[in-house]
């Protein structure tokens, strides 16, 4: 049986979520490689990861060499399955691919969908191309795309780092502007030339109008997928997802199928859609592992063990039909966004009816393998 290697990162779930479902139930090793981040000891308390290393270094090129020392260290007899769930992995495995590709089997879809739909402003226009709705967006450059925003764009308008790089250098997810005074006096605190970020019109509506599409799609054309609506954000309205609920929905479910197929999509990922006037507007895709892998898991549609069948030549011969109604939560984002709305007794409310629910699933926390959300406590703790 082939081993697996996950690329972690603070996405705790999704790493923990890929070892649950396949070290369960096969005989391998598992191995949690955290590039240029500290989680690795909260994936050492995992009974279900045999190894988990934190890799560092400055430069993209030392940080590859140290990976290929490890993986010859390890001697593997055949290609280690290879998960990613950062962007910063996709990029990394997409900079150095024909090695990548030679040494381990690849959940991640091409170079060009890699360093396409890893930047924003690029992700966005070969979206509408290949047929999906997306706001108006435009990149901000220099002072006249600002002019041309405050002209010609309905506000509010959001704005995001073109890239992982970017948003680590400038320390947001998304920022939205209710006013055109507020976003130009954004644009003057800050150099343009470097700010890196592309602006849109904001798509009005609350989180649940928000929906996400996981899926896994083989190199014959086979789709897996998983929908459902984000019922919380963190932070409300443009953030990760922090409480979310299976609802299938069969017009998500065809235009994705149709898009991913034009771009010739194979491996893992995941879209995120927000409803308007009947509408379903574009406004992300992973080219990797979402951090919240786990509700497919809990509702009937395990992606990361159906890649690993399909990679390791095992036959699928269940009919993987997603449950609707499961809900999901995810503790510490949550009780961050309850916390902006002052509501800290709704997310007790929330976890509380969560535990006694048997159709809810946590994000990090497991009865069969709680300690590392033990452990993930004990860092956030030390974080305050």
């Amino acid at each position: 049986m082939k081993d697996i290697v996950i690329f972690a990162g603070s996405a705790v779930g999704s790493t923990l979520s890929i070892a649950h479902q396949v070290s369960r139930e096969y005989f391998i090793k598992t191995y949690a490689i955290c590039l240029n981040s500290s989680y690795s000891a909260v994936y050492k308390r995992s009974r279900y990861i045999t190894e988990s290393i934190e890799i560092c270094a400055e430069t993209d090129s030392c940080l590859f060499a140290k990976f290929r020392s490890w993986t010859d260290q390890h001697a593997f007899s055949e290609p280690p399955i290879l998960y990613a769930t950062t962007d910063s992995s996709c990029v990394f495995i997409n900079n150095h691919r024909e090695w990548f590709s030679n040494n381990f089997e690849l959940t991640t879809p091409s170079s060009r969908i890699i360093s396409t739909y890893n930047y924003k402003g690029l992700a966005e226009f070969d979206a509408q191309l290949n047929g999906l709705c997306i706001p108006k967006t435009s990149q901000i450059n220099e002072k006249s795309d600002i002019l041309e925003v405050i002209e010609k764009y309905n506000f509010p308008v959001i704005i995001k780092p073109t890239s992982y790089t970017a948003k680590s250098r400038l320390g947001f997810k998304t920022k939205v502007f209710d006013r055109k005074e507020e976003f130009a006096q954004y644009f003057e605190s800050i150099d343009i030339r470097k700010s890196s970020v592309i602006c849109q019109e904001y798509i009005q509506g609350k989180d649940k109008e928000v929906y996400y599409y996981l899926f896994y799609r083989d190199d014959k054309g086979n789709i897996y997928e998983n929908i459902g609506i984000k019922k919380l954000q963190s932070p409300p309205g443009a953030g990760i997802m922090a409480i979310g609920i299976t609802k299938y929905n069969n017009i998500i479910s065809r235009i994705s199928r149709e898009f991913l197929e034009k771009i010739s999509y194979v491996g893992i990922g995941g879209i995120e859609y927000k409803k308007y006037r009947g509408e379903y507007y574009f406004i992300e895709m992973s080219t990797r592992a979402e951090g919240f892998l786990k509700i497919c898991e809990a509702s009937n549609v395990p992606i990361a063990k159906i890649v690993y069948q399909r990679l390791s030549g095992i036959s699928i011969n269940a009919e993987f039909k997603q449950i609707d109604q499961i809900e999901y939560i995810d503790i510490f984002p949550t009780l961050s966004a309850r916390r902006i709305e002052g509501r800290y007794l709704l997310f007790l409310k929330e976890v509380i009816i969560a535990i006694l629910s048997r159709n809810s699933c946590f994000n990090v926390l497991a009865i069969v393998d709680i300690k590392p959300f033990i452990a993930l406590l004990g860092k956030m703790i030390k974080c305050i």
